[in-house]
């Protein structure tokens, strides 16, 4: 299972790639939950992970996958993978060439693998290269033009993507810019006795 969920409001986008991460998980999948929208931490915020260097610390070159991976839990049994987007935007082309290269490797891990990604992104590329290059669009009900909408609709599948439906979002958008990711702690020293 690949799926890239973006759409035109990233907290919104973001919460419904957590539903499909937690609904493969509540399967029995092994899932990882990849976060590319380098703005704003809205992945890591919402479920309250340590940060990591993240894409944009796999993009620079200064950290490895088993570095920047974090895990969730879902509840008391369930958990996810999730690689925080990190600090600074990353370029959709260096995002593209970085999954294009790990995921073959990543897919011998995972049995799911969700990314959610701007829209810009997505327009870019981001979606088209992965093996399965689904895509989920998040509309918010009455505010996303129905033009913008389908222009964006064949953007993203000019890329070379498809996009295999739409969520309606029709609920006050998630305000995840007030919540903060757990912060870093350092390891407590055990005491040998």
């Amino acid at each position: 299972v690949m799926l890239t969920v973006t759409g035109d409001i990233p907290a919104v986008s973001a919460v419904v790639a957590i539903n499909f991460a937690a609904i493969a998980s509540d399967e029995a999948r092994d899932t990882l939950l990849i976060d590319t929208d380098g703005t704003a931490s809205t992945v890591a915020a919402a479920l309250r992970i340590r940060p990591s260097a993240g894409m944009s610390g796999l993009a620079a070159g200064q950290a490895e996958w088993s570095q920047v991976i974090r895990t969730a839990n879902l509840g008391r049994d369930r958990t996810i993978d999730v690689v925080p987007s990190g600090q600074g935007v990353v370029a959709a082309e260096e995002l593209t060439t970085i999954l294009r290269r790990d995921v073959e490797t990543l897919s011998r891990r995972y049995d799911a693998i969700v990314v959610v990604s701007p829209l810009d992104q997505s327009v870019a590329g981001v979606s088209a290269a992965l093996p399965v290059p689904d895509v989920l669009y998040c509309v918010r009900a009455g505010q996303t033009p129905i033009a913008e909408l389908k222009r964006y609709i064949e953007e993203i599948q000019a890329t070379g993507a498809q996009v295999r439906g739409v969520v309606l979002w029709n609920a006050p958008d998630p305000q995840l810019a007030d919540l903060r990711p757990a912060r870093e702690t350092e390891p407590e020293a055990v005491a040998v006795a």
